[in-house]
């Protein structure tokens, strides 16, 4: 059915909010009541009205009488005015200027592009703190507008109305927390990252259907530019290359990933990208809407090394959690590996044997494959010593390995096995204190510093 022309805020909640929905009536026409009341009663002007006002596709174009949307609206705190026929930014600032207790208003798919938002008319929207305004076509200075007056503006949404690219205005706005602006047209990073600098505060970024192409960023602008992230949507992006999944570890706070619909993870089942991206991404705990748990962690970081056990090391993605250092070991010039592949440590001798691991963890042997070493398993002779190791924070640092009744010296003469009984995170591993190795029935130690590889624990 056709949708009426030309009425006003003030009909439609008349008629909306009819004696048939209500028990009371004002007057003779229709509307809502209230009884007789002392002068100077709190009830006086107070109508019959819920607090959340519900007034979508009934074609809105105008106000109506002001004085009448005060005495009904003075008490309401959200309101739906979308897909009505608003084009006047001023007709709009009318009806919100008598709502004084407004703080969610919904204005998506009125043609608000028609006219400008002067600040005059958006003084009105100063208590609003989630404004939506979808399919608006606002334009790039009404947004501004809208940020310098609304000082305690915390979510706004953007979506669907074609922006290409992003306009800066002169002064930023720190109280929004969360902004949806997908199913626009922005593709090219240097645009998203406007947004950092508009909104230092945000902590929710839906940027879905975007297509935004890379991540053409330094991580430590990243961390700068949007300090305080914990969620981001990157759904449907065009994102081709694994070092922009690595580049969402620079978000220092970043907990909720939702990554599905890129060009990047088609190649792989739905099991593998999920695994291969949780593998890739240490601190966040909710990708794609789903919590990770710690045993889905550990199975991913054990299928990510399958995974690339018979590629070519220059195939293998690069991952900030996952770069093997290497020192020169033993007599015969054997190599040990150190990963942290995203939150535990193994060690791998290119020939020879495993010394020492972390528990409950995948070692791979190039020339024998995979093998899982159980918790609390130990690789040696006799009785296992055990090798305590500090928790280290600063890249090259050297470091003193302890053991309750042994010293170093002691244990290799004794050549004893050395247990982890605690395993490493990649956040907590900085640097390794002491290798060991197994060479020709001797246990060799060798004092080494590694470069760190990942960032500091997030205390």
């Amino acid at each position: 059915m056709d949708q009426p022309s030309g009425r006003s805020f003030m009909q439609v909640l008349c008629e909306k909010y009819s004696p048939e929905n209500f028990p009371y009536r004002r007057g003779p026409g229709m509307g809502v009541h209230v009884p007789a009341t002392p002068q100077g009663s709190p009830m006086k002007d107070r109508l019959n009205l819920p607090s959340v006002l519900v007034l979508n596709s009934c074609g809105i174009t105008c106000a109506g009488d002001e004085k009448e949307i005060a005495a009904f609206c003075a008490h309401v705190s959200e309101l739906d005015l979308s897909d009505n026929r608003l084009e006047d930014w001023h007709e709009v600032s009318k009806i919100v200027s008598n709502v004084p207790q407004l703080e969610f208003l919904n204005l998506s798919s009125n043609p608000l592009n028609l006219s400008v938002l002067e600040r005059r008319c958006a003084g009105s929207f100063s208590g609003v703190r989630k404004l939506v305004l979808n399919n608006s076509k606002a334009s790039w200075e009404t947004v501004h507008t809208i940020l310098q007056e609304l000082p305690d503006l915390e979510e706004l949404f953007l979506c669907l109305n074609d922006y290409e690219t992003v306009s800066c205005p002169s002064i930023c706005c720190p109280s929004l927390k969360l902004l949806h602006i997908t199913d626009n047209n922005l593709q090219d990073w240097t645009e998203i990252r406007k947004l950092g600098v508009m909104f230092p505060s945000l902590d929710t970024l839906v940027l879905a259907n975007n297509h935004v192409n890379a991540i053409e960023e330094p991580g430590d602008s990243l961390a700068r530019l949007f300090p305080n992230l914990r969620s981001i949507s990157l759904h449907k992006a065009g994102l081709r290359s694994w070092e922009d999944i690595d580049k969402l570890n620079s978000f220092p706070k970043l907990e909720e990933v939702r990554l599905l619909g890129i060009p990047l993870l088609q190649p792989y089942t739905t099991e593998e990208r999920r695994k291969l991206v949780i593998a890739r991404l240490p601190s966040v705990s909710k990708l794609n809407g789903s919590v990770v748990t710690d045993g889905e962690r550990e199975d991913s970081e054990r299928f990510f090394i399958r995974y690339f056990v018979d590629v070519p090391q220059e195939e293998v993605p690069f991952r900030r959690n996952f770069r093997p250092t290497r020192c020169k070991l033993g007599l015969n010039g054997s190599s040990l590996y150190l990963d942290t592949t995203s939150m535990k440590a193994y060690f791998v001798l290119d020939a020879g044997e495993i010394l020492v691991c972390c528990v409950r963890y995948l070692i791979f042997l190039p020339d024998r494959g995979p093998a899982v070493v159980k918790e609390h398993s130990y690789i040696g002779h006799e009785s296992p010593g055990v090798l305590h190791t500090a928790r280290l924070h600063h890249p090259l640092t050297r470091a003193v390995t302890q053991h309750p009744s042994h010293s170093a010296a002691s244990l290799m003469r004794n050549k004893r096995g050395f247990l982890l009984g605690t395993p490493w995170t990649a956040s907590e591993m900085l640097a390794l204190p002491l290798a060991y190795s197994f060479c020709h029935s001797n246990y060799l130690g060798l004092d080494c510093d590694f470069f760190p590889l990942s960032q500091p624990s997030r205390r």
